[in-house]
């Protein structure tokens, strides 16, 4: 039988957190208060870390710098043998670009039986020497005098500074050369400012006017046509981040942007910018920096460029393969116009400035030179240099590492072997030569040369004992 139940008994029933509204409510506030206090911290993590990457960058060496290996220095003086052709080469390999008119500093020009240089000026371990205009007259192959163009006044020893046998890169691959705030000339930080970021001096980092702006103009056109970043932004992406387009690195960018305004000047930001940015490639080194580039380009220093060519310059910062002068000229000249016109518009030109520059060619130079135009006597360095420095030491430190390779040694050298073997006609004849100073014992040039019949090929030579002699003092 089923069995029969009573009415079931029931207490006082205990009041629950769920059902109490201020108990609830106080667990809420209790809750939002560690998920507040959680994110502060994080944020603060956060941001700890990133002024630890900035401290990392500007307050140690904020740039790795390639060691480069030098030639001899030229010495130039009277009635050394030295035809005006040689001489000629020389400043070639140095990188000087020859000239109709006067020259600046690291031109040169012939004139009748002399040449007018301008040299560059160089550091030498014993004293700086600084860039002059001086006319070497010649004589029969020879120097006759050396004078200043300045004041007639007539030089009896004149050392050209030596060319560069080639660099040891960074592992970044990486090349430039630093300017600091007092070499940097003032026409560049203003074609900078003016197409680049023209509320420089006003913003913290970031601005919302170039935002809105360029979100403006993008939907205008449908689709990307212009960026909303600023020069810090620019320069915090290029020091710490990566490429990519993603939020997370847009909002370290703003953040990193604000910290480099809070602890630095604008100077020293604009300047870290024109030493930091990306502006060419050659081979597998990656160009940085307004100086090396206009070095490679142009064969001169930025303080020494003609609005064309500073334009250019500037232009490129938007897409250095996009404008590459070698590569896509055409759009090259299309982007150096325009930034003229942003130039004319801010009044950093005038109109017949304007004309001119616009009619003007690139100016660049043929071909970027070579990375190490003598690839075998900078192996035998770098066999000596081994045994004293770290392929590391040797790729961070910047050192100056000057040789007792002679070019113009090394140009007769080959020409002469050449010449000697096509005399015996013989296709399995091989001749190798070092050229070394008897005095001191250091290597002037090497080659090894072969005869195929048709042609001698230059090949060259590494001796398994035998090491150059070399200095090398650190980067100043």
């Amino acid at each position: 039988m089923p069995k029969k139940s009573g009415p079931m008994k029931s207490g006082p029933k205990k009041s629950s957190s769920k059902n109490n509204p201020a108990t609830a409510k106080t667990g809420r506030r209790r809750y939002l208060t560690y998920a507040f206090l959680t994110a502060v911290g994080l944020f603060l993590i956060y941001l700890g870390y990133l002024n630890y990457l900035i401290n990392s960058r500007f307050e140690g060496d904020t740039w790795v710098l390639p060691s480069r290996v030098y030639a001899r220095p030229l010495e130039l003086y009277p009635q050394l043998a030295l035809s005006a052709e040689a001489l000629e080469y020389e400043l070639r390999l140095s990188s000087y670009q020859s000239v109709s008119g006067e020259p600046l500093p690291g031109q040169f020009r012939r004139l009748g039986g002399s040449i007018e240089l301008h040299s560059r000026s160089f550091g030498f371990d014993d004293q700086p020497q600084s860039a002059e205009l001086i006319q070497i007259f010649f004589s029969k192959n020879r120097i006759d005098a050396i004078v200043a163009s300045a004041d007639a006044r007539e030089i009896p020893l004149f050392r050209l500074p030596p060319m560069i046998l080639g660099s040891y890169y960074p592992d970044s691959g990486e090349d430039r050369l630093l300017l600091n705030q007092e070499q940097i000339p003032q026409n560049l930080i203003n074609v900078l400012i003016a197409v680049e970021d023209k509320f420089f001096f006003e913003h913290y980092g970031v601005s919302p006017k170039a935002i809105l702006r360029a979100l403006w103009a993008n939907l205008k056109a449908g689709k990307v046509v212009q960026g909303g970043s600023t020069l810090t932004q620019q320069l915090a992406k290029n020091l710490f981040l990566t490429p990519e387009r993603s939020l997370l690195r847009k909002i370290n960018e703003a953040f990193m942007s604000l910290s480099l305004e809070m602890r630095f000047s604008k100077q020293t930001i604009i300047t870290a910018y024109i030493n930091e940015v990306f502006l060419l490639q050659q081979n597998k080194v990656a160009i940085h920096g307004f100086e090396r580039a206009s070095q490679m380009l142009f064969r001169r220093s930025v303080e020494h460029l003609d609005a064309q060519h500073l334009a250019l310059l500037v232009g490129m910062v938007k897409g250095p393969s996009r404008y590459n002068p070698f590569v896509h000229p055409e759009a090259a000249l299309a982007r150096r116009n325009l930034v003229l016109k942003v130039m004319y518009a801010h009044g950093l030109i005038d109109k017949t400035g304007l004309d001119i520059a616009t009619r003007s060619a690139l100016g660049v130079v043929k071909r970027l030179p070579g990375v190490n135009p003598f690839p075998a006597y900078l192996d035998l360095v770098k066999r000596q240099l081994s045994q004293n420095y770290s392929g590391q030491e040797l790729a961070l430190q910047g050192l100056r590492i000057f040789t007792s390779f002679d070019p113009l040694v090394q140009r007769n050298l080959e020409r002469e072997l050449a010449r000697g073997l096509r005399r015996f006609d013989q296709p399995e004849l091989q001749a190798a030569v070092v050229i070394v100073d008897y005095l001191n014992g250091d290597i002037q040039a090497m080659c090894l040369s072969s005869f195929t019949g048709k042609q001698n090929v230059i090949l060259y030579f590494y001796p398994k004992d035998d090491t150059p002699g070399c200095t090398i003092e650190a980067n100043q």
